[in-house]
């Protein structure tokens, strides 16, 4: 059944896949790569609260999922809660490998210059309001 759900995935079908998912997960709410995978097809759905919830359960189900922490770094991101993100790819970066870990400090810098951005651009509103 995974090989037919990564198809369909990758061929773009993602209200499929994401059925497909959902009836996995209705036979075994225990897999955290099912919830993980059906929160990446959510993104590519923009249904990024959707997404984050399914990676919330596959952290639950298990606490060190690197995939999942990635995934809801990646997706708290695109919701603009840039703390969570931060923290859930410094999660990614305490388990992986250094070559990955230069990827998640790269992935971090250019939250942290977002966010930035972001802060800088609402003082100038409030500043140009005030004047």
């Amino acid at each position: 059944m995974r090989v037919v759900i990564d198809a369909l995935a990758n061929l773009a079908n993602y209200p499929a896949a994401l059925a497909s998912f959902d009836r996995a997960l209705e036979l075994d709410p225990t897999q955290p790569d099912t919830w993980v995978f059906r929160g990446v097809v959510l993104i590519h759905l923009q249904r990024n609260a959707d997404a984050l919830a399914s990676c919330n359960q596959a952290l639950r189900i298990q606490p060190d999922h690197e995939e999942a922490w990635l995934f809801r770094a990646v997706v708290t991101q695109l919701l603009e809660q840039y703390q969570k993100a931060y923290a859930s790819f410094k999660e990614v970066f305490s388990v992986r490998s250094e070559f990955e870990r230069a990827t998640v400090c790269r992935m971090t810098e250019s939250l942290l210059e977002k966010e930035f951005l972001n802060l800088w651009a609402l003082d100038t509103e409030k500043i140009n309001d005030e004047s």
